[in-house]
């Protein structure tokens, strides 16, 4: 859902850049094994587009799923945390809350 409204404000103002947003497990993991809609998303945070958020939770869910389901390994998993790290905000679960 957050992934929808980001993209459908960026639609309405290209110039305008969006207020942090705290994607859900899924748009990484999503974006990571698969690209499309996910992935833009991402390619506007590291392009400054817009801000991302991530909490430790959210890193530890990701890394759960790619590792348990999608079978990926550890060094892969530290490179993909490695370069979320580049383009996210982290946030606690306290900031997590008030973003709701």
């Amino acid at each position: 859902m957050t992934s929808r409204v980001l993209l459908r404000n960026r639609a309405r103002s290209a110039d305008v850049k969006c207020c942090a947003s705290l994607p859900i497990s899924n748009i990484y993991i999503s974006a990571m094994n698969f690209g499309g809609a996910p992935d833009k998303l991402l390619d506007m945070a590291r392009n400054g587009e817009i801000v991302l958020a991530i909490s430790d939770p959210i890193v530890e869910e990701v890394t759960h799923v790619l590792r348990d389901k999608f079978g990926w390994t550890d060094e892969a998993i530290k490179l993909a945390q490695a370069r979320i790290a580049d383009f996210t905000k982290k946030k606690s679960i306290r900031s997590e809350r008030s973003m709701l």
